[in-house]
């Protein structure tokens, strides 16, 4: 594993806050975004799952809106098809006259025969495919994974993920799924417990520094114990 691509970037990844797979599963999504938007828009096969998919999910498109990723003409082009191919399909833009309206369909008839047209309108807006970018995500958390579980008793990737905030609990429940070497899970498991009990001491030194009669003590590492805690039960890359 240590000629694995995926080995180094691991290990630099252990070197910064957060979960090392959040933080390497966020680069490969930006990575994969970024070439979408630079090379892929026209691309007929991405253009397919894009409208099966109704573009991006909510965390995505967000990304792409606040980062800077998704281009205005890329953005433009891409839901221009999404939204054209909603409306043929909902009527507004027939492609055959004999559809009709579906809506109109639905919504005069009775409501026996229009529960059926309502179930068709929900699977119209609804996704038939899982976001691309969410695609890509979870293919590299299975790479990553699978690269730690195997690497973990290897002195180099041992002692950086002691030096690491360690795995988030989405993360750790995904490595108990896929791990099939029980002494590599022992030992991964082993590193996490250190780990979430000097996270839970640090937690119980803020609160005590809290209290009135110690407010007067200098607050140290653990005065961002509860944002470390809340990446770590949620899922997180960690602050840069």
């Amino acid at each position: 594993m240590p000629n694995h691509p995926t080995y180094f970037m691991l290990i630099n990844a252990c070197e910064q806050p957060g979960c090392p797979v959040c933080r390497l599963e966020q680069q490969a999504v930006e990575r994969y975004l970024s070439h979408l938007f630079y090379e892929s828009v026209n691309d007929s096969a991405t253009r397919a799952h894009l409208r099966a998919s109704l573009g991006f999910c909510r965390e995505h498109a967000d990304l792409l809106l606040a980062s800077g990723l998704g281009d205005a003409l890329g953005m433009s082009i891409i839901y221009h098809d999404v939204f054209g191919t909603l409306l043929k399909r909902l009527g507004g833009k027939k492609v055959d006259s004999s559809e009709g309206d579906l809506l109109s369909r639905t919504f005069g008839r009775a409501a026996a025969d229009s529960s059926s047209r309502l179930e068709r309108l929900r699977q119209i807006i609804s996704p038939h495919e899982s976001c691309l970018a969410c695609q890509q995500r979870e293919s590299t958390m299975r790479m990553t994974l699978s690269v730690l579980i195997d690497s973990i008793q290897d002195q180099e990737m041992r002692a950086a993920f002691m030096r690491s905030e360690g795995l988030c609990l989405p993360h750790l429940r995904q490595a108990c799924k896929q791990a099939q070497d029980s002494s590599a899970l022992t030992e991964l498991l082993n590193i996490e417990l250190k780990k979430l009990e000097t996270l839970h001491s640090e937690l119980a030194e803020f609160i005590r520094k809290n209290d009135y009669r110690f407010m007067k003590e200098e607050i140290g590492s653990e005065g961002n114990a509860w944002r470390r805690a809340a990446r770590l039960a949620a899922g997180g890359r960690g602050e840069t």
